[in-house]
């Protein structure tokens, strides 16, 4: 009734920003179902995504002046347990994301941001199917946005391909499956979990995978502010 309200966390896993990005996702003709149906025949749960954003202001002692960018994306199904999809680590022009939707260019040469004031939205998506011919599904979009400092305004857009789904911190079923789209990931003997993070070996960072990739980007001038 948008009266009484309750907090169901003091702090989530990501960091505090502004400016993001946050989608619902369910199943097209039923909200109350999310758009997986595992291999056991159970059925997912509508999840929320957000992405990027940032801060700029006053961040406890100190005062940002300079939009600072998030280049990260996760989703819950519940607002209170959060999974991030990729993985990215350094600063600067060390940074890097296995999200695609973060790589830009400044100079000449290829660098990782982060984005801010873009718009997500569910949608669909063609694909080939086995008989040849094309059919369409679920699909994330990516639209716009604004990368930190020496960055560049985008009306790019970028469309999710199906290892979103089987993506944890940037590896697809923890190398330890086959990712089936929508049927979620196919685990190795000995591996479990809905991302076959549960088994015999860690993660490992050397297949690193890109589950937003802009399969479709139309308009992509960029320009430089």
């Amino acid at each position: 009734e948008g009266i009484s309200w309750q907090r169901l966390l003091e702090e989530a896993p990501w960091s505090p920003r502004g400016w993001h990005s946050l989608v619902t996702w369910s199943n097209e003709t039923n909200s109350s179902k999310g758009v997986m149906t595992f291999q056991n025949g159970n059925e997912s749960k509508p999840r929320m995504w957000i992405s990027g954003g940032g801060y700029i202001g006053k961040r406890g002692n100190n005062v940002v002046y300079k939009m600072i960018t998030a280049m990260d994306m996760w989703w819950s199904e519940d607002g209170i347990h959060w999974f991030k999809v990729n993985y990215e680590e350094g600063r600067g022009e060390s940074a890097y994301s296995s999200m695609e939707w973060a790589l830009t260019e400044v100079s000449g040469s290829d660098v990782y941001l982060g984005k801010w004031g873009h718009q997500m939205i569910n949608w669909k998506a063609k694909q080939n199917s086995e008989t040849g011919g094309e059919s369409e599904v679920p699909a994330l979009y990516m639209i716009g946005g604004d990368s930190t400092g020496y960055g560049s305004l985008s009306n790019a857009v970028f469309v999710s391909n199906f290892t979103l789904l089987c993506s944890l911190e940037g590896i697809v079923c923890s190398n330890r499956g086959i990712c089936n789209g929508f049927a979620g990931c196919s685990c190795e003997m000995g591996s479990s979990g809905e991302f076959c993070e549960f088994g015999k070996d860690a993660f490992s960072a050397a297949h690193r995978n890109f589950p937003f990739v802009s399969v479709l980007v139309v308009c992509v001038l960029h320009f430089i502010i």
